[in-house]
């Protein structure tokens, strides 16, 4: 699985359900920004992402190559209902491990409070967190 826009794209739209839209206009805030893309399509805001670059501004975040971006992901599985618990570990190596459990079904006796998706070894935080997400939607990804 290698970083960049190709596997942002995945999680943009498998993970976050983002829609791809042509929307995007770009635009040029000289000294205030420089190059960007301004949102003109009818979505709701955080609903869509760009199919367009601008200049070196990208349509989507980097979820898995920036800090940001990837914290965004992860903070959306923390806050999805989906899981109880969401570990992160790392060893001297600084090599990730990225564990999540389910959340129980109220009176589900079959539950076994275990982690169903386990990443390991991954030596990039925003990678290890896109390839946890990606997993959890049911996204298989080449290593």
């Amino acid at each position: 699985m290698e970083p960049g826009p190709d596997l942002d794209r995945l999680v943009a739209e498998k993970v976050l359900g983002l829609v791809p839209c042509d929307g995007w206009e770009p635009v040029n805030l000289g000294s205030a920004g420089g190059p960007a893309l301004m949102k003109t399509c009818q979505h709701t805001p955080d609903s869509c992402h760009s199919t367009k670059d601008h200049y070196q501004v990208s349509g989507l975040p980097r979820f898995s190559t920036e800090l940001a971006p990837a914290w965004r992901v992860w903070e959306y599985l923390r806050h999805s209902d989906r899981w109880c618990c969401l570990v992160i570990d790392s060893d001297y190596g600084y090599v990730y491990r990225i564990k999540l459990t389910p959340a129980s079904n109220q009176g589900d006796t079959a539950y076994k409070h275990e982690p169903a998706v386990v990443v390991d070894g991954i030596e990039e935080f925003p990678l290890a967190v896109c390839a946890a997400a990606l997993k959890a939607a049911g996204v298989r990804v080449e290593d």
